[in-house]
């Protein structure tokens, strides 16, 4: 054996797992394909300040995040959330003071989070961390794991005990071949796995002042309309430059085709019911990517703007609509069935790159169990 257990992906499970192997005395091999560690942890310095491009915050609630800060001697600060927060609804409408700053309570490391992958590799022996190191096979034979590796040196082979797999599950499905074959039942689960936030870019802009703050405004703004539909305030802890900012979504190309598909199957359903209802039919998708496609794509078919419990969308409310008829996206028929009387699938949507709860059918609800949709709308709420 080359080694006791090798490890594919430097992210942050990666590095982590690593330095836990090295406190229990185990050999290892840190395999990242990139040339850095990290993963889709990023910070980049500019005029002496770090901002985040990947993941920023973590929470009160996390212990091992706050056990990690900890050993490695990092200081941490609170999200800057004091005063208003910013909405703009879908008619371009924007409001002051409505809501509440989402982030508030969570915190920052100093220096970026970039300074906790840059401090768990800095623990590990060199020689064990491996870059532009991409793993292309693994083999299982009698005795061993065989990992083949591609590198800009050529391709070479590490035989260990075990093998880790610390990379999104549709990334290890789609660039590593394994013999004996994967079930297509377990390679199909593996694609089906979504990566939190990766259909989302995020965008920083820095400034001079933070004329936010200024205004007696804490940085926090959403936006029925976008492009950005969710901005942030992104200071450092001290000084400046000062800086904002926000998700864009930027789907690939199937992801597109789903949503265009997913606004056709509500068309459909719009489409059945009669005309003297349609006014009092409302779109309810339950998560605001849904509800975005319907607000964006859905004209074209004559469709009304959609309405939601999911961040933003809950804060703009129901409207006029009753409740009575309702087209409903991301819920099962099952979940349905505790709301209304009466549910109909209307089309089963299915496509292998979207989210587990994209897939959920297109649902036309008739007679709520719940009364007027204005009295249940506070339970609807939610911002995961």
């Amino acid at each position: 054996m080359d080694t006791d257990i090798i490890i594919i992906g430097g992210g942050l499970s990666g590095l982590a797992l690593a330095d836990r192997l090295q406190q229990l005395g185990l050999d290892f091999v840190l395999l990242e394909a990139r040339e850095r560690f990290g993963g889709r942890v990023l910070s980049k310095e500019i005029d002496g300040a770090a901002f985040d491009l990947g993941p920023a915050w973590f929470w009160p609630g996390q212990p091992r995040m706050a056990a990690l800060v900890d050993v490695l001697r990092l200081n941490i600060f609170e999200q800057f959330s004091d005063g208003d927060i910013v909405s703009e609804d879908r008619l371009g409408q924007v409001r002051r003071g409505m809501g509440f700053a989402s982030m508030t309570g969570s915190y920052r490391v100093q220096g970026g989070l970039e300074r906790l992958t840059i401090g768990l590799a800095a623990r590990l022996p060199t020689a064990s961390l491996k870059l532009n190191s991409a793993a292309i096979a693994l083999t299982r034979d009698e005795d061993a794991v065989v990992v083949q590796i591609k590198s800009p040196s050529g391709s070479r082979v590490i035989r260990s005990s075990r093998a880790v797999l610390a990379v999104p599950p549709r990334i290890a499905d789609a660039t590593i071949e394994f013999a004996p074959a994967l079930p297509q039942k377990v390679r199909n689960t593996l694609a089906a796995i979504p990566t939190w936030m990766a259909g989302q870019a995020k965008i920083v802009a820095l400034y001079e002042r933070p004329y936010w703050r200024e205004g007696g405004l804490s940085g926090d703004a959403m936006s029925h309309l976008g492009p950005l539909t969710e901005i942030h305030d992104a200071s450092p802890h001290k000084g400046g430059p000062f800086a904002l900012f926000g998700f864009v979504g930027a789907p690939p190309g199937v992801r597109k085709r789903y949503r265009q598909e997913m606004v056709q199957a509500v068309a459909e359903a719009y489409a059945s019911v009669p005309a003297g209802e349609r006014a009092d039919t409302a779109i309810f998708a339950n998560d605001f990517a849904a509800a975005g496609a319907i607000d964006i794509i859905g004209p074209k078919y004559g469709l009304p703007k959609a309405i939601g419990g999911h961040q933003s969308y809950w804060l703009w409310g129901p409207r006029n609509y009753s409740g009575q008829t309702m087209i409903v996206l991301g819920d099962t028929e099952k979940g349905a069935r505790e709301w209304f009387d009466e549910v109909t699938v209307v089309e089963e949507l299915h496509h292998p790159y979207a989210a587990p709860w994209e897939n959920n059918p297109v649902l036309l609800c008739r007679k709520p169990k719940f009364g007027s949709l204005r009295d249940v709308w506070p339970k609807l709420k939610h911002w995961d």
